[in-house]
């Protein structure tokens, strides 16, 4: 069973799904969004192409948990096919309580191991 269909399952069945890894716990948290409103609304996550704009393969990656980092534009797009705004779309407790930190903690310690290591 593929990763979108039981991501869809599961925001029908009233489960939250989230991923292990930081990019896929982020991916998942939009995923998460985007399923969650098309419920609420009586969209189904296929017809989102259509209604918004954007390309099906690009909607398909995005549901998939392809595409970690979905362009703005994007994001935009599919705001305004819920009939709201991007901050609007994006102003949910998941997204609003998730945490870079651990990111950038280990962004900085890999950096400082290079900074140290050069002569």
């Amino acid at each position: 069973m593929g990763a979108c269909f039981v991501a869809i399952i599961a925001i029908l069945q009233g489960k939250e799904v989230i991923g292990t890894d930081k990019d896929q716990k982020y991916s998942q948290i939009i995923i998460n969004r985007i399923l969650s409103l098309c419920k609420e609304r009586g969209i189904a996550p296929y017809k989102l192409s259509t209604m918004s704009g954007v390309g099906s393969s690009t909607i398909h990656a995005l549901l998939k948990g392809k595409t970690k980092n979905p362009q703005i534009i994007t994001l935009h797009k599919l705001a305004n096919t819920f009939n709201l705004t991007l901050a609007e779309f994006l102003d949910f407790p998941e997204l609003n309580v998730y945490s870079f930190e651990d990111e950038e903690t280990e962004e900085g310690d890999q950096e400082k191991a290079r900074f140290q290591q050069a002569p």
